[in-house]
């Protein structure tokens, strides 16, 4: 399908979306809004796509001064929200854990890092009418859709990367039966292969993280089951869930991954009941968007 695209489209693409983001955060807490209004003003994102620049998008930090930076490069569809809402997700983060004594508390374990810039992604859904207008539901049963069916082969990559890195001695033909062994396993249910069949033995080539970071990319499926924790959280009280949610940011790399989700407000439990009951709830959230929407 091609990207969902914004209802308005920009001179420079950064500049209506930032004013929709500035009001969005502020009235999302407070603490949001002093913290976007501080990137703004400092000039610390850079997301507007030009000629020469580098690719893809990333937060990063200055800590001598106190502030993280967030570089995008907007195209006019969906992804640019996406991309804004969740690195800004590990932008407030690492603002708001600045005043930890040592550098490397700053920022949490890389297993931890992506509950923060998950969770804002959701906590941020209320506002999506001021980016999509009349196709806002789309928008919110795409990114759920996509958020659930990530897991599957998030779990797939896992166990795959496991198997390489404990078989040094396998083929290229056992690398295609292996994979295929494993993909079945954990997306047939969810996906459907027919006509793909000649890009499936190989697709887990694109995640570089098996090559670059092994054994890196379960985490992103921790990260999204805690994400929805919170965004449960938010729906049922908006208040507390900010409150847990910002205590955890401030934490940064000073407790245990099971304190940060303890802290959250959500379980650290990645048990069939407790993941049936998450997903009960996305299954609920999925099918009101379906029929506004389909």
């Amino acid at each position: 399908d091609a990207p969902l695209e914004l209802t308005e489209t920009y001179s420079a693409p950064e500049d209506g979306i930032i004013t929709h983001a500035q009001a969005m955060y502020h009235e999302l807490s407070p603490r949001t809004g002093t913290f976007f209004d501080m990137m703004i003003e400092g000039g610390y994102m850079d997301l507007t796509t030009r000629p020469n620049k580098a690719r893809g998008g990333y937060c990063t930090n200055f800590p001598q001064f106190g502030v993280p930076f967030i570089f995008s490069n907007f195209n006019g569809t969906a992804d640019d929200i996406r991309v804004l809402t969740h690195e800004a997700g590990h932008a407030f983060q690492v603002y708001e854990s600045r005043h930890q004594p040592l550098l490397d508390y700053y920022w949490p374990t890389m297993e931890a890092c992506e509950i923060h810039s998950m969770s804002m992604e959701f906590l941020t859904w209320d506002w999506m009418e001021k980016f999509f207008g009349a196709k806002t539901p789309e928008f919110r049963y795409s990114h759920l859709e996509e958020a659930v069916t990530f897991l599957p082969y998030g779990c797939a990559v896992d166990e795959f990367q496991h198997w390489i890195y404990e078989n040094p001695a396998h083929t290229q033909h056992d690398r295609v039966h292996e994979w295929n062994k494993i993909v079945n396993q954990f997306t047939d249910q969810v996906t459907d292969w027919e006509e793909l069949e000649k890009y499936k033995n190989y697709i887990w080539q694109k995640q570089l993280h098996i090559y670059e970071v092994p054994f890196y990319y379960i985490e992103y499926g921790m990260a999204q089951l805690g994400a929805i924790a919170i965004w449960k959280n938010f729906k049922e009280n908006k208040s507390r869930a900010i409150t847990q949610y910002v205590d955890a940011l401030r934490l940064g790399y000073t407790k245990s991954i099971a304190s940060i989700y303890e802290t959250a407000g959500i379980r650290f439990d990645f048990s069939k009941e407790y993941i049936a009951e998450l997903m009960s709830f996305v299954k609920q959230e999925l099918v009101s968007y379906k029929k506004i929407y389909g």
